[in-house]
Formats: C-alpha cells, structure tokens, sequence
C-alpha cells in the first residue's frame, strides 16, 4: 500500500532532521513501556534526536523503565528526583485532574 505524499515529505523531512523530545513523568511505569517504543520508532526516523525526561517521586518502578532505557539507548538523559515531600494531587474524582 502506498504512502500519502504528505506521509513520505514528513518522513523526509524529519530524516534531515534533529529532534528533541521533553517530558516529565511519575508513577507511570505501564504506559511509560508503550510510549518509549513509540519514542524509539520516532526517533530512529530522525536524523539525530535527544530525549529528556524529569521523574518525581515515583512509587512504582518508573524510575528502573526509565533508567533501563537511559542506559541503553544513546542521547536520552533521565533526571530522577526525590523530593521527599507529600504529593498534594487533588482526588483523582476531582475535574481539576486529567485521569
């Protein structure tokens, strides 16, 4: 099947390309896994690329995805952080939260 033109000028054009993703992530471990393939597959299009991401504060095992993929896998830089504070995140019922 053939690629709409605006697809392949797309892909042409970020493979000329350097891209740079940011992101700030916690307690996001499951979906982390699906996003970091989405990621890769970008990023393997792109002429060079760098990823940044800050974690805070994760409970679950956020911090070893990201870590794992730091360290295999060139130009994505992971900031941890623990500020030891209470997380003050209003009840996920709450419309202020996006679930």
């Amino acid at each position: 099947m053939k690629e709409p033109n605006n697809l392949n000028n797309g892909k042409e054009i970020l493979c000329k390309s350097t891209i740079i993703i940011c992101s700030i992530v916690r307690d996001c471990e499951k979906n982390l896994k699906k996003n970091i393939k989405v990621i890769d597959s970008l990023c393997d299009l792109a002429k060079d690329y760098y990823v940044i991401v800050f974690e805070n504060n994760s409970k679950d095992n956020t911090k070893g995805v990201l870590n794992n993929w730091g360290n295999n896998r060139k130009n994505i830089f992971i900031n941890l952080f623990d500020f030891k504070t209470a997380n003050n995140i209003p009840d996920s019922k709450s419309t202020l939260v996006n679930p």
